[in-house]
């Protein structure tokens, strides 16, 4: 056999090798992917997941309008706020003329019924809702039309329009988040699909007791407190100025807007004594000026 022919059965020999193994599932040294060595790995431990031998792990798809992960990923800090105060159209979903909303990702629901020219809390519900009551809420804010009012932000209109006030914020990881307010009647319809859903959990929720008052902080825009100052009509005080026993509560009513935080009858007495116009105080916190609000029970 002549040289070139052995070359020739050599390279035949291997050729069919090679096709057997690829036909087997075999990979070849040199097709492998290099395994990472020690400085390519991330720091800290790595995640370790060992699922039960029959069980295999599944990832469900995600819809696109829904937030990623399971309820559990975010359920801690999510949150959806609504404060409404119906001047057109006193619904009777709404007893007492307004209402503060506030629907956690974990299912926590709370809901109250005051009267802001009273000053008076009326009624106040909590319960847990499902995770499949909650999901279409979230839903709800990952349409387009949503997220299009969350970049408008306000829907006042020219200022001297009549309509129903309202609050609506989001917050919570790997959902959108922001601010929507104005006149309801000239906002979206998703925004005004989500608003009419909050404004009848209550119904869905227990009726529990009254404390004794409530106290309600929002922020101040600075053009606003530029204003007070210059006028010196009212007394802004530090949060650290006040009592110990009543620091903690302002300071909740600060960091949870707009939310009603109970006060026993001794705290509401002494915040009293601090007002600075009616019922309103005027805080400074971390370079930010807040008015709280002091609200009796209606017992």
């Amino acid at each position: 056999m002549t040289y070139k022919k052995k070359i020739t059965l050599l390279l035949i020999s291997t050729l069919g090798v090679a096709v057997l193994f690829a036909t087997m599932g075999f990979v070849s040294p040199q097709d492998k992917e290099p395994m990472p060595q020690a400085q390519d790995l991330p720091p800290g431990p790595s995640p370790v997941f060992t699922p039960p031998a029959d069980q295999a792990v599944k990832k469900e798809p995600q819809s696109q309008d829904q937030p990623e992960g399971s309820l559990s990923d975010w359920q801690t800090n999510a949150e959806i706020i609504l404060n409404f105060q119906p001047f057109l159209h006193a619904e009777e979903s709404i007893p007492g003329g307004a209402m503060f909303v506030v629907l956690r990702g974990d299912g926590k629901t709370r809901v109250v019924h005051y009267s802001p020219n009273r000053l008076v809390v009326l009624a106040v519900y909590q319960g847990i809702l499902s995770e499949a009551d909650v999901r279409p809420f979230w839903t709800k804010t990952g349409e387009s039309g949503f997220r299009e009012a969350l970049q408008v932000e306000s829907f006042a209109g020219t200022g001297f329009e009549e309509g129903d006030p309202f609050y609506l914020s989001l917050k919570g990881p790997d959902l959108v988040e922001g601010k929507i307010f104005g006149l309801l009647q000239n906002a979206p319809e998703v925004v005004r699909a989500l608003v009419k859903d909050l404004l009848v959990l209550w119904k869905r929720l227990d009726k529990i007791s009254l404390a004794d008052a409530y106290v309600r902080g929002e922020p101040i825009r600075k053009e606003r407190f530029d204003r007070l100052r210059q006028r010196g009509q009212v007394r802004f005080a530090s949060l650290h100025e006040f009592p110990s026993n009543i620091q903690p509560r302002l300071a909740e009513a600060i960091d949870h807007p707009y939310d009603f935080i109970p006060l026993q009858q001794a705290q509401y007495d002494q915040l009293l004594t601090w007002r600075s116009d009616g019922h309103e105080l005027f805080v400074i916190n971390d370079n930010t000026s807040y008015q709280l609000s002091l609200f009796r029970s209606q017992n």
